[in-house]
């Protein structure tokens, strides 16, 4: 994600890591020397060590609200790897896998192959946490059937 802050007393710098627009609220507060309230997710950024991530996720319903109605779409970015997967009745499919490092224009997509498989076994097994959850958190623990 580019990000520029300016401002005095932000000296020039470059870093490279997994964030994500969680990390934006906590990152201003730094700046403008407010502690991060507990509760709040995400890390400052601009802090001597920022806290990076090994994943991140996005999610979307292509357009309007989420709704389980319709086909999801969730995606884990990893370091090296990006997965794209397709949610149908809470059913997890693997739509697109990038091996960034061998790929970085997204041109070879690896669904039906093997390669690099521990990242992508890693990713659907997140990509399936995540369902599990927001299928939990919608219909509790006893849900419907779909």
């Amino acid at each position: 994600m580019p990000l520029i802050f300016k401002g005095k007393g932000i000296r020039p710098e470059m870093r490279n890591g997994l964030v994500s627009h969680l990390d934006l609220a906590p990152s201003v507060l730094g700046l403008a020397g407010i502690e991060k309230p507990a509760e709040m997710q995400g890390s400052d950024l601009t802090s001597e060590t920022p806290s990076y991530r090994d994943y991140v996720m996005m999610e979307s319903a292509g357009s309007g609200r989420c709704d389980f109605d319709k086909t999801l779409y969730l995606s884990i970015r990893m370091k090296h790897l990006r997965c794209t997967y397709e949610v149908e009745d809470f059913a997890v499919r693997e739509r697109d896998a990038f091996d960034l490092l061998a790929d970085p224009d997204e041109q070879v997509n690896l669904v039906g192959s093997e390669a690099p498989g521990e990242d992508r076994a890693a990713a659907q097994k997140l990509a399936e946490a995540r369902i599990a959850s927001v299928k939990a958190d919608v219909f509790g623990s006893t849900s419907p059937e779909l």
